[in-house]
């Protein structure tokens, strides 16, 4: 009989060994697999709902927007206030939720004529912001000022709800859920079928089935206009919540944060990707968050920029024959400068212990301001003043027109999983 040598003690852990390693690899592909499947998943509903908000918004801009703006009979409800607040935030807020929300020295731009290219104001059109906040001071504003009763601080990023929402006879809160929330699906009763149009049972089933809403994912837009002169086109962003609730604002829903200057960095100017907070103010992001530069500034009598929380520094001119010099009236008038409405995604956040900051990196640089041109705020120089003088009020303008980091504001609304550039509204 012929002996057949065995393995060793040694060789038999060996193997338990490398089957326990190639064991252990496959298991940890299970938690992986999971992770990326709900992210896929994510990623699925919210490309769902940028897509359903496109789909609503082109149809409204076109029906409630543009066609009553032509004149076209189409017994579409008018949403004016929406077109309005575009030019005048502050008296499309008030027609829309009264003198509460009146924000008083935000000053209404205009159209500066052909050939001369002037943003509008942002405008985020959010109804279930809107009613979730129904009748408070800050209905219709982004964290406004008006949540502080010295209106010293705060937004001048105006909130509207939809005409179609807010004037219809039954339930604008669920209505404003309805337009703003992905339609999940139908229901299904014991008996395998749903309440789908055209469903007909005799006798009727005992349980009937429902039509689900999802619940999770919901929706804003935010709209500004490229071009004044271009009344009937606009620039739309789609910004998509993982699980806002419906009806619940709490405070924490929407913070306000302001940068601060770093010498010899250019952080928080324009084409840099980071912005600096001082330590125990940053905002509490993480990687993936969002964050909304807000920032509104306007340019005194004097061509100093001021946030309009409160009265231009130096007055508007006086009437003639009263002396004009200069400096304090460079211009004949305060005017609007800088209107941003756009959002950056953050990828890192690194405590800075030499310069006490909290520095924010963002996935894409800080885009141009959108603001006045200049050469209308250069028509708006006081006339008295001799020709010298108007090139020195020049240069002061174009070097005060460069937004510093602290003359910024940025928003972090609670929830945002993504956002999404879209194509241009237009019409026709």
């Amino acid at each position: 009989m012929t002996r057949r040598a065995g393995m060793s003690l040694t060789e038999v852990l060996v193997a338990l060994f490398i089957m326990a390693l190639g064991t252990i690899a496959i298991l940890t592909m299970f938690p992986l697999g999971a992770i990326q499947m709900g992210q896929a998943l994510r990623d699925d509903r919210t490309a769902q709902a940028a897509t359903q908000a496109d789909s609503f918004m082109r149809m409204y801009w076109q029906a409630n927007v543009c066609e009553p703006l032509q004149g076209v009979p189409t017994g579409a409800m008018p949403d004016s206030n929406l077109f309005q607040a575009f030019t005048d935030p502050s008296t499309a807020a008030v027609n829309a939720g009264g003198t509460a929300q009146k924000q008083q020295f935000l000053l209404a731009v205009t159209a500066p004529g052909p050939g001369v290219v002037s943003p509008s104001y942002p405008v985020v059109v959010d109804p279930m912001g809107a009613v979730a906040r129904l009748g408070s001071a800050n209905q219709l504003w982004v964290f406004g000022r008006n949540q502080n009763p010295l209106g010293t601080s705060g937004t001048n990023q105006v909130r509207m709800n939809l005409a179609t929402i807010t004037n219809a006879p039954n339930a604008p809160k669920t209505l404003a859920f309805r337009t703003c929330s992905l339609l999940d699906g139908l229901g299904y009763n014991t008996f395998g079928l749903s309440d789908a149009p055209g469903t007909q049972l005799s006798p009727p089933p005992p349980i009937p089935s429902t039509v689900d809403r999802e619940t999770r994912y919901n929706w804003l837009w935010v709209l500004q206009q490229p071009d004044l002169n271009s009344s009937t086109s606009a620039n739309m962003v789609v910004v998509v919540f993982d699980k806002r609730t419906h009806l619940f604002a709490p405070p924490t829903a929407e913070q306000l944060f302001t940068p601060v200057a770093v010498p010899g960095s250019n952080a928080g100017l324009v084409g840099s990707t980071q912005v600096s907070f001082t330590q125990g103010s940053a905002p509490p992001v993480q990687k993936g968050d969002w964050l909304m530069d807000v920032t509104v500034t306007h340019m005194d009598c004097g061509a100093n920029v001021y946030i309009p929380n409160n009265p231009p520094p130096i007055p508007s001119l006086p009437p003639p024959p009263a002396p004009a010099p200069f400096p304090p009236f460079a211009l004949q008038q305060p005017v609007p400068l800088v209107r941003n409405g756009n959002f950056y995604r953050v990828i890192s956040i690194t405590d800075n212990p030499i310069t006490g900051t909290t520095d924010i990196e963002f996935q894409t640089p800080l885009k141009p301001e959108s603001m006045t041109p200049l050469s209308s705020i250069f028509a708006q120089i006081n006339p008295s003043v001799s020709a010298a003088t108007v090139q020195t009020i020049q240069a002061l303008i174009q070097a005060n027109s460069v937004v510093q980091p602290n003359q910024r504001q940025f928003v972090l609304m609670t929830g945002v999983v993504d956002v999404f550039d879209r194509a241009p509204l237009s019409y026709p």
